[in-house]
């Protein structure tokens, strides 16, 4: 783990706890404006995304044998799902040997919680284009990626 410096953590778990993740940042959690993707993962889990290009994300895992790895399109992510509840925790790109990561908010937010929300229209972009967004847009993620023992599926 690394030291954190930053102002805010924003914790996040799957229904059942198996993955959970704190997202390191200097940004209040009032500040953040969600993003929407609609490709047809998305619009099938309804995630709301956030990153912090500066800030660093910490995973950690309970039971690896309830991960898994989806990828699907250009296969340069991995969704992040617990296999024992059904939930998409976060997605995760290597770009330059570097991990980065965007996050399902919903995974950290309560029902009350009215953050604004914005449209991304990731299916317009070409495998350049989005990993280029993504290494820009995502948040960094501390330790090794992909954890061994999470079982990949395509």
């Amino acid at each position: 783990m690394t030291t954190n410096t930053h102002k805010h953590s924003i914790a996040g778990h799957c229904h059942c706890e198996n993955i959970t993740y704190v997202l390191n940042t200097d940004t209040s959690i009032n500040d953040v404006t969600l993003r929407i993707c609609r490709c047809d993962f998305c619009l099938r889990h309804r995630p709301r995304y956030w990153s912090d290009p500066k800030g660093m994300l910490e995973v950690s895992f309970e039971r690896m044998d309830d991960v898994a790895r989806y990828r699907f399109g250009h296969g340069t992510a991995d969704f992040v799902l617990c296999r024992a509840c059904g939930v998409f925790a976060f997605a995760v790109t290597e770009v330059d040997g570097n991990h980065y990561a965007v996050t399902n908010l919903n995974l950290a937010l309560d029902r009350k919680s009215a953050l604004p929300e914005t449209f991304i229209e990731a299916l317009s972009e070409n495998e350049t284009e989005r990993t280029t967004r993504r290494a820009r847009n995502w948040t960094p993620v501390s330790g090794q990626w992909p954890p061994s023992g999470a079982r990949e599926s395509r």
